[in-house]
């Protein structure tokens, strides 16, 4: 009886580093994201953030499409979101119309994120897609 204690207290243990851990990575990404929308709106242009969190049916569904390169994605965590560019006049900026993702995802980087726009996908790039690292 006392080892399934001792067992369960360290699981319990644990668990409780792994929830810990996990607030912390939510609580650095969410304060990225802050920093990155008022980086943009003082450029004059807001985020419209265009998925966040994603299921792990709505990740194979995007997979089964070749949407997506994985079936493990950081959306699944909480810990990736996907956007569009608004100009001042409310005009959403496609990855041809600007450079601005580029610029974006080198300042996302730099902060210790991972920007999809170095991956290659089909024709294109994901130059939507920001990750916690």
């Amino acid at each position: 009886m006392n080892v399934g204690m001792n067992r369960l207290g360290n699981f319990s243990a644990l668990s409780s580093k792994l929830s810990y851990r996990r607030a912390e990575l939510l609580v650095a990404f969410a304060t990225m994201l802050v920093t990155f929308d008022l980086m943009l709106k003082m450029e004059g242009l807001y985020i419209y953030v265009t998925e966040y969190y994603r299921s792990s049916k709505r990740q194979r569904e995007l997979y089964d499409r070749g949407l997506t390169l994985t079936l493990k994605s950081k959306h699944i965590l909480g810990l990736a979101f996907d956007i569009a560019i608004i100009d001042k006049n409310g005009k959403f900026l496609k990855e041809d119309d600007t450079k601005m993702y580029g610029i974006l995802g080198s300042w996302w980087e730099s902060h210790g994120g991972v920007w999809g726009g170095r991956w290659k996908i089909g024709d294109g790039h994901d130059v939507y897609h920001f990750q916690h690292n």
